[in-house]
C-alpha cells in the first residue's frame, strides 16, 4: 500500500509568507519546521524563508535544532519539547531557546544559574 505524498513548491512557500507578512507586517513569525519539515525538509525550508525578517522557527528536539545550525541557520530557533537538563549545554552553546513549561523547569533553571554563576542574570527576575 503506498501512502499519500505531499509535495512542497518553495516559491508558494516564499509567496504565502510574503502574503502573511503584509498581514501581520512586521510582527515576529514562529515557523514550525519539526518533523524534518512535516515531511518536506527542514533544511530546505528554513533555508529558503530565513531571510525573511523577523523569521523564527520551531523544532521538537534537540538534534533538530543543531541539525538547523549546522546548515548554518542562524534564526532564533526553539525547541517545543519538555526542557531535558542533559541538553541545556547544548542549546547553550548553540544559541537554541529552550521551553520552560512547568515549575519543575523553573526550579531547576534557577539552580542552573546559581550553578554555572550567570553574572550578567538577576536571579531575583526570575519568577
Amino acid at each position: 500500500m503506498i501512502g499519500p505524498k505531499a509535495y512542497i513548491s518553495i516559491d508558494n512557500l516564499k509567496s504565502n509568507l510574503n502574503s502573511i507578512k503584509k498581514k501581520v507586517g512586521e510582527l515576529d513569525i514562529l515557523c514550525v519546521i519539526k518533523a524534518n519539515g512535516y515531511g518536506h525538509g527542514s533544511i530546505q525550508v528554513a533555508k529558503a524563508i530565513s531571510d525573511f525578517t523577523n523569521i523564527h522557527f520551531a523544532v521538537f528536539s534537540i538534534s533538530e535544532a543543531l541539525e538547523l545550525r549546522q546548515a548554518n541557520i542562524t534564526n532564533d530557533i526553539m525547541i517545543f519539547s519538555k526542557m531535558q537538563f542533559d541538553i541545556i549545554d547544548h542549546a547553550f552553546n548553540n544559541n537554541i531557546i529552550l521551553n520552560l513549561s512547568s515549575v519543575f523547569n523553573k526550579s531547576r533553571i534557577k539552580l542552573i544559574v546559581k550553578f554555572i554563576g550567570v553574572a550578567e542574570t538577576n536571579q531575583s527576575e526570575l519568577p
